[in-house]
């Protein structure tokens, strides 16, 4: 007897441009579908199986330098949209020494799935909510804010916390108009938002924050390195790589017009 195979997704990824969220024609439940609880799940057993190596975010490396830098304990971290704690055993690997407090920010399937792979590491925390926490060093967002609807109003409640540093990993930005496209996702469809770096730049340093590292981030999609495979776009709308960006808190802060 034969089993079907679900059929290998060839793109393209991203189709059409939109100016708002709610005029993508999108379809399902995005982060709430069973196939994303899987491949969260699969994600943290393949950290159990291979270990806590340096993973491609820039998280590891900036909180290493920060805590060496402050000297002072706990180092506070807010990851929001940070899966199943998926960041944390990478971060605790790289820091030989020191404490930390790891708060994740997810929907409550992701977050119980977290807590039950790590039930005994006090250090790491679930929020279904973003917590006002007392103090935060970094504000970390992986790959997120391409898929909130009102980004200016998300990056202001985050900013609003004062964190010392606003780090955006994997961030859809570069040198294109801002705009929105319908994005394939495990069978479904989701709007997600292209935006241009100088406008996004501006908006978070008017928030009392300096862009202090900009790189470009060379990842992986339908089995290619780079580009980013966007060729079912106009041409002015395509990026070749998403970006790393790092901002921290400056009390020299002149508002810009926006």
């Amino acid at each position: 007897m034969t089993t079907s195979k679900t059929p290998r997704f060839i793109g393209p990824i991203w189709e059409g441009v939109f100016s708002n969220f709610a005029d993508v024609p999108s379809a399902g439940d995005g982060f709430m579908t069973s196939d994303w609880i899987e491949n969260s799940r699969r994600r943290l057993e393949a950290i159990k199986t291979t270990g806590c190596r340096y993973q491609e975010y820039l998280l590891p490396a900036v909180a290493a330098t920060i805590a060496a830098e402050r000297g002072r304990d706990p180092l506070i971290i807010l990851d929001v949209g940070g899966g199943a704690g998926n960041g944390y055993p990478p971060l605790r690997a790289a820091m030989p020494s020191g404490s930390i407090e790891f708060n994740v920010v997810e929907n409550e399937q992701v977050c119980k799935l977290g807590r039950d792979a790590f039930p005994k590491i006090s250090e790491l925390k679930f929020h279904t909510t973003i917590p006002n926490l007392p103090r935060i060093d970094i504000i970390h967002l992986g790959s997120v804010i391409q898929y909130v609807d009102d980004w200016k109003s998300f990056i202001k409640q985050l900013t609003g916390l004062q964190p010392d540093y606003l780090l955006f990993s994997d961030a859809f930005t570069g040198s294109v108009p801002t705009f929105v496209t319908a994005q394939h996702f495990y069978g479904l469809r989701l709007p997600c938002r292209f935006l241009s770096l100088d406008e996004l730049k501006t908006f978070v340093e008017n928030q009392c924050m300096k862009l202090v590292l900009d790189t470009e981030y060379d990842r992986t999609m339908l089995g290619k390195r780079d580009p980013l495979p966007m060729e079912a776009l106009p041409e002015q709308y395509r990026l070749r790589y998403t970006h790393h960006l790092l901002f921290r808190r400056t009390t020299a802060c002149e508002k810009l017009p926006q």
